[in-house]
């Protein structure tokens, strides 16, 4: 991505959040005020939203900076010269394990802390399919759901997640760079928290298991956190695509504590979830050792 010194282009930055704010919280209202977050259908517009951050850089880039657009949002030349797209690749394949790690490391600490009593039979999980005759044992079932999730992280997730990741780890990142690592990464986090609000103040997530303002403030914490995992795969492989599918990977594998929830108990999406507690922290320390000892993406500012 572009690091040429230069100082923030608040004037694009704010055209950049105020269109893809605005597309999203319009799409958020028609959906809250028509459908709800419980119908089947609102699958389409929570999915349309996730493009509002692409639709806003194109914009920006066509009518505001006159950037070229595929540079701009870390798709140019230099993601893919000179052997780049090793590390493109290998940045992928260190995403997924990272997603796979965290939330692995979160169900342990929610097991751990009391949070979370897994059962690790997968009872309700695998109650339909035995039903069907399908008899598939827990280990067999983690790995199809690993397996599984790989597969939809490099497709039709990546391809989800893009729309986002072209306007967070992409366009805003490169424009938020003379800020400095530390406050580009804080930023990002909690305009991509709040870019959400209007969904998880209403339940998304958390299910009404906390007030929405506090929903906001948790779900802005977790975008902190993992959103600084995704600008360190960005940052270190020169290319939005890594961020990309690694948050298709999470939003893959997020509800798999769910499958280890026992007859008759509630999934605590606040304390034993990878987007509560557990995974806010998780992801805040593995950041912190990602961009500790990589010298190849701290700040120069």
């Amino acid at each position: 991505m572009n690091t040429v010194t230069r100082a923030v282009n608040w004037r694009a930055v704010g055209f950049f959040v105020l269109i893809s704010f605005g597309l999203a919280y319009a799409l958020d209202a028609i959906l809250l005020s028509t459908l709800g977050l419980a119908h089947p259908l609102a699958i389409v517009p929570i999915s349309l939203r996730m493009f509002t951050p692409l639709i806003a850089t194109v914009i920006v880039c066509r009518f505001i900076t006159f950037e070229k657009w595929t540079g701009a949002v870390g798709l140019g030349q230099e993601s893919f010269a000179n052997g780049q797209w090793k590390k493109i690749v290998s940045s992928v394949f260190i995403g997924f394990v990272l997603v796979v790690g965290v939330i692995a490391a979160s169900i342990a600490l929610a097991t751990a802390a009391g949070w979370l009593n897994p059962d690790w039979e997968m009872t309700q999980t695998r109650a339909p399919l035995i039903e069907a005759g399908a008899d598939i044992s827990p280990t067999v079932l983690i790995v199809m759901t690993v397996i599984q999730a790989f597969i939809a992280g490099i497709t039709i997730n990546a391809l989800m997640a893009f729309g986002e990741e072209a306007g967070w780890r992409g366009w805003l990142q490169n424009a938020l760079e003379p800020l400095g690592r530390l406050s580009q990464v804080l930023l990002i986090g909690v305009i991509w928290g709040l870019w959400h609000a209007p969904l998880i103040a209403a339940g998304y997530n958390f299910s009404d298991q906390i007030p929405g303002a506090v929903a906001v403030l948790l779900f802005t914490a977790f975008c902190i956190s993992f959103g600084a995992v995704l600008s360190w795969l960005s940052l270190r492989s020169k290319s939005v695509l890594p961020a990309a599918i690694g948050h298709a990977f999470f939003n893959a594998l997020a509800g798999f504590p769910a499958m280890l929830v026992a007859t008759g108990d509630t999934w605590d999406r606040v304390l034993a979830a990878p987007m509560g507690v557990p995974g806010i922290s998780i992801f805040a320390v593995v950041a912190v050792v990602l961009f500790s000892s990589s010298h190849s993406v701290k700040s120069k500012a």
